[in-house]
């Protein structure tokens, strides 16, 4: 049986939970011993010899290497559910034939950093070092095994780039290539699933999963298995799965797959007939224009919700005068459609949060700035944007199955990860996945220089000083790369830059077409790039040779997210491979993250601070930042852990009272 079969036809278990009090500590002291591992002189050591002997392998014939290549993989084959040392052993050879088919020489940090792959670690490896080579180096061999090898990455664009790029250097190891991407058929994605080495996003491979599993759901009916044992009926001919097994992932960008996508679970749903959903949301829209808020309703910025007062509900029961046998007659019903329209309105922005694109309201990621095409709100909150965006109302969803990317995760047999930006949440990840981390040294020192941070009291002197900094920067040749949060700052930003008559590239979610001639460009003498977070994780920006005179590539920072993780991302897109790049913060009291993380007195503060211009006022605007910022992921840490215990209700009611021959 193959694994994802072992996976799918058994019960889910619910997650163990968490260690707490002194189990936890005894936990972390664990995890802590697991990651000296990592850092002992003879591990550094072995990385060395293996990158000496692949020098020396420079001078072997094609046939040579060919068999060399052979040898390995029947040693890694023999070994394949413990083929460690056996794949450990196969690195010179296949770092051999990286060098022939794509050019590039790994590193003795690349070596390290695949060997902490191959033990099962997150490894943080910094940005520009060559992770993706990395990847490649841990997975060739672990494709020998024939058993699957799933590359997961940020998102759509990559997993494409990354599997077209290799895909000669996989082809030399004997193994084929894949990638699943969103708007690929069953067809498609089972074609792509049987290849030895297959990119694709978490995302997607815990769809494909869940779609298997219900598919397996089916034979696991008592009924109809004691109908077609006893009475002869036959069950109708199931159909085929997409995904042939999982076994060893690999996942690029970890702290993005397991820290920032955890905060909702993955949702399988399909739609259901509810045509008076669309009369009761568009009625609960325009009593939601009527009401006024502090009066008849609050709204907490933290959890983005709106609450109607006792003062609103007696104010909208007043309104309803009519029983036409709708959910605006049920008081429940009508208090929760109004308060989701209320969300909508003042939570919920278009060219930041979603886009409308031809009539249809598209989700845009957070973390990664793309579309997500196909996905909706739950709990009627498309439909309420749908109806203040005056498109036409789609039919609501119900979920069919459902599950967290921590348990997910958790269920795989073997798994590991790299990225850039892992440090600040390495307790979670050994206390949730049980992975131990390890960070790897830089090939060379870094020569990024971090500016002053500029903190402002209003958002509108903080984008002029921001489009001051770029038209004095623009004006010596140096390349510019913004970074904004949301499309419209994007938008906005552009606007500003054509007044002043300043040339720009422009990449966001909308304005997408060209993605990798723009990011090719983007280093060039002369060049500014708007981009909003599709230039973050995994974006590598050559700079060019007269750019490096000038300071290197310049990357600015125009707002602070809630995760000091994907500031240091964009960062993260100069000063590669040593060499030179410069970034710059932008804060001002208006921003979203000070707005919902510092208490109003604080932020008055700090405003009141700047305004005087007092000495120093940036150090205490900056600290502020930062306890925004830390109470920011505070709060999406305890969503994660209300996600994992969700999964353990979900599994627990479903298992519950079944008898165990249909588990």
């Amino acid at each position: 049986m193959t694994p994802t079969a072992e996976i799918l036809r058994t019960r889910l278990m619910p997650p163990p939970p968490l260690h707490h009090g002194l189990d936890g500590w005894v936990h972390q002291g664990i995890g802590w011993w697991r990651r000296r591992s990592f850092q002992r002189a003879d591990f550094a050591d072995q990385a060395e010899r293996l990158h000496a002997e692949h020098i020396t392998l420079a001078e072997l014939s094609e046939k040579a290497l060919h068999s060399r290549l052979e040898s390995h993989r029947r040693a890694v084959r023999r070994h394949r559910h413990d083929c460690v040392q056996a794949a450990a052993a196969a690195l010179p050879a296949v770092a051999e034939a990286a060098r022939r088919e794509l050019g590039l020489d790994p590193y003795p940090v690349q070596f390290r950093g695949a060997l902490a792959l191959l033990h099962g670690a997150m490894t943080e490896m910094a940005t520009g070092e060559g992770k993706t080579l990395t990847v490649a180096l841990a997975a060739a061999p672990l494709g020998w095994t024939q058993l699957p090898v799933h590359i997961l990455t940020a998102n759509d664009y990559l997993a494409r780039r990354d599997a077209l790029h290799l895909a000669n250097f996989y082809t030399r190891c004997g193994l084929e290539t894949g990638h699943v991407l969103t708007n690929m058929n069953g067809p498609e994605r089972s074609e792509n699933h049987a290849a030895g080495i297959v990119y694709t996003t978490g995302k997607e491979l815990l769809a494909d999963f869940l779609r298997d599993r219900l598919l397996f759901g089916r034979w696991q009916d008592a009924g109809r298995r004691i109908a077609r044992r006893h009475f002869g009926q036959s069950l109708p001919a199931i159909e085929r799965t997409v995904l042939r097994g999982l076994h060893h992932v690999i996942v690029d960008e970890a702290d993005n797959q397991l820290i920032d996508e955890a905060v909702t679970p993955l949702i399988i749903s399909r739609q259901v007939e509810n045509h008076t959903l669309a009369e009761a949301v568009q009625a609960a829209h325009q009593l939601a224009g009527k009401l006024t808020e502090a009066t008849d309703y609050t709204l907490d910025n933290r959890k983005r919700r709106a609450e109607l007062t006792e003062a609103g509900l007696a104010r909208i029961a007043g309104e309803i005068t009519v029983d036409d046998g709708t959910a605006m007659n049920h008081p429940h019903w009508r208090r929760e459609l109004i308060e989701t329209a209320l969300q909508a309105a003042h939570f919920f922005h278009r060219d930041k949060h979603y886009v409308v694109d031809e009539g249809v309201v598209v989700i845009v990621d957070e973390f990664t700035g793309r579309l997500m095409p196909g996905r909706q709100w739950k709990q009627g909150l498309h439909q309420a944007i749908e109806v203040k965006e005056g498109v036409a109302v789609t039919l609501p969803t119900e979920a069919i199955t459902q599950l967290s990317f921590q348990s997910f995760f958790r269920f795989l047999p073997r798994v590991s990860g790299i990225t850039g930006t892992a440090r600040e949440c390495a307790r979670e990840i050994w206390a949730v996945h049980r992975r131990p981390f390890c960070v790897i040294p830089r090939h060379l020192p870094s020569r990024f220089r971090a500016g002053r941070p500029q903190v402002f009291a209003r958002a509108e002197e903080k984008w002029t000083a921001i489009v001051a900094t770029i038209v004095a920067t623009h004006a010596t040749g140096r390349p510019v790369l913004v970074g904004t949060r949301s499309i419209a700052a994007s938008e906005e930003l552009a606007e500003r830059l054509r007044a002043r008559g300043v040339p720009f590239n422009l990449l966001n979610a909308v304005r997408h077409q060209g993605e990798a001639l723009i990011i090719e460009q983007a280093g060039r003498c002369g060049t500014v790039t708007i981009a909003t977070n599709m230039a973050g994780r995994g974006t590598d920006i050559r700079p060019g040779s007269d750019a490096a005179a000038l300071g290197g590539l310049l990357v600015i920072a125009t707002e602070p997210h809630r995760s000091g993780r994907i500031d240091r991302q964009l960062f993260g897109r100069t000063a590669r491979q040593g060499d030179p790049g410069e970034g710059l913060r932008f804060i001002s009291c208006d921003d979203e993250l000070m707005k919902d993380f510092l208490p109003s007195f604080v932020r008055h503060t700090v405003r009141a601070t700047l305004s005087l211009r007092c000495p120093g006022a940036w150090i205490f605007g900056v600290a502020a930042c930062r306890w925004a910022q830390h109470r920011a992921e505070r709060s999406a840490y305890r969503q994660r852990l209300a996600v994992l215990q969700q999964d353990r209700w979900v599994q627990d009611n479903l298992n519950a009272g079944r008898p165990d021959f249909i588990h």
